[in-house]
């Protein structure tokens, strides 16, 4: 599996979308795919096997009530360790699953 960067362009910002793209490239390489999508519409990539990690409640509501996992992002640390407790271990899913309850 790969990761694929979910992000929504600056609407007071035109050229944001361009600087975005650069930054992925630039930071994660050129085989991280990048989707830009308005907020209100990122919930349409949600899945059981989806998360989406997101400094906005409104978003991460939307994403969850499709099925995947929002995690709302307050802090690198609460993020990190969240991560953290879904990827450890065998159980992956399952603590993915659990997270989600």
């Amino acid at each position: 599996n790969r990761a694929i960067i979910l992000s929504a362009p600056a609407s007071s910002l035109p050229a944001s979308s361009e600087w975005k793209k650069i930054w992925v490239k630039e930071n994660l390489g050129a085989g991280v795919q990048l989707i830009l999508r308005k907020a209100e519409n990122k919930c349409e990539f949600s899945n059981s096997k989806s998360i989406l990690i997101d400094d906005t409640k409104s978003n991460i509501d939307g994403w969850n009530s499709k099925g995947g996992l929002g995690i709302l992002h307050i802090s690198a640390d609460d993020t990190i360790a969240r991560l953290t407790k879904i990827f450890s271990g065998e159980n992956m899913w399952k603590n993915l699953m659990n997270l989600k309850n």
